[in-house]
Formats: structure tokens, C-alpha cells, sequence
């Protein structure tokens, strides 16, 4: 029996949606390190952005914002704000400016990664913005900068252990 030339392109085009349709699978069940990178900023700017809570809900908040840090993360926010050493102190840091501000709006835009030789090491170059309404004029107010992020493996999940400021051309405005 002999094909015709509509049979022809209907298997090609199923075969092309097949290999379409197993690539996409792969990705979704095998996502690699950059992916799972991302995905963990994610987490991340979800966490922080959530809407406070009150009593138990805000000390889970707070044990989950931890989960994402490792014990001895190190955050240089940059001029004119000090370092920030240990994941307790940056869960305290985060709570005490959420009650200042009434809370924030965090985003991680321009995210380029780099994984390391080994896989449990990586670098993440990207700007995070960071809105929050001004308590004293009830503005809203936005800081953006370039960071350097330094993330490692750890049980599995990729924690941030340090984060750096990038210099730009212009300095932000304190």
C-alpha cells in the first residue's frame, strides 16, 4: 500500500509534536541547576512578599525565610546600610524592617547564573528591586541594585550564602 502525500506530512507533523512533546517533559520533570536556581529566587521574592500575618503564621514565615540562607550567609546591601553576618541575622533584620515599612515587595530581575565545576556551588548576577510605602509620607519608595550572589547546595536545596553589591556607573541615593 502506498502513502500519499498528505499521510506523509501528517506523520511528520505528528513525530515533530512528539519530539516536542518529550522535550518538554524532560525539562519539566528534569529541570537543571539554572532552573532550579530560579526557581528558588522565586521562592524567595514569594516568601517576603506574602502578606504579614499575625502570632504563629509570622514565625513560620520567619523559619521558612531562614530555609533559604545558609548558616553562615553574609549580606553587604551596600552603602549606607551595614553587614549582615548569619541567617538569624538577616531573618531579624527582614522582621524588623517589614514592621517599619508595613512590608515589602521584593523582585529579582536580569538573572544570569553561572553553576560551578563541581554543581553545588553557583553565582547568580542580577538586580533586585525592592518597593516598600513610606511610613513617614506614605509613599511608595523603590530601591533597585545590581547584586552578585553567591549560592550553594545543601541538602539538596541551593541556599544563598552571601550577596554582594555590583558597581554601577551611578550610585543609588542613600
Amino acid at each position: 500500500m502506498k502513502r500519499t502525500k498528505g499521510a506523509n506530512v501528517v506523520w511528520f507533523l505528528l513525530a515533530v509534536f512528539a519530539v516536542v512533546a518529550a522535550w518538554l517533559a524532560w525539562k519539566t520533570l528534569f529541570p537543571s541547576e539554572e532552573q532550579r536556581i530560579r526557581a528558588r529566587l522565586d521562592e524567595i521574592a514569594d516568601t517576603v512578599n506574602a502578606p504579614s500575618a499575625d502570632g504563629l503564621a509570622k514565625l513560620a514565615d520567619a523559619a521558612r525565610l531562614a530555609s533559604f540562607f545558609t548558616g553562615d550567609v553574609t549580606i553587604d546591601p551596600g552603602a549606607p546600610y551595614p553587614t549582615m553576618r548569619g541567617r538569624d541575622a538577616i531573618v531579624a533584620a527582614a522582621a524588623a524592617a517589614g514592621r517599619a515599612t508595613g512590608g515589602f515587595e521584593l523582585s529579582f530581575v536580569d538573572v544570569q547564573v553561572a553553576v560551578g565545576d563541581g554543581g553545588d556551588t553557583a553565582t547568580a548576577h542580577l538586580t533586585l528591586t525592592l518597593t516598600w510605602t513610606n511610613v513617614q509620607t506614605g509613599a511608595p519608595t523603590m530601591d533597585a541594585r545590581e547584586v552578585e550572589l553567591a549560592l550553594r547546595k545543601e541538602a539538596g536545596e541551593w541556599r544563598v550564602a552571601g550577596a554582594t553589591p555590583v558597581e554601577t556607573l551611578e550610585r543609588p541615593r542613600p
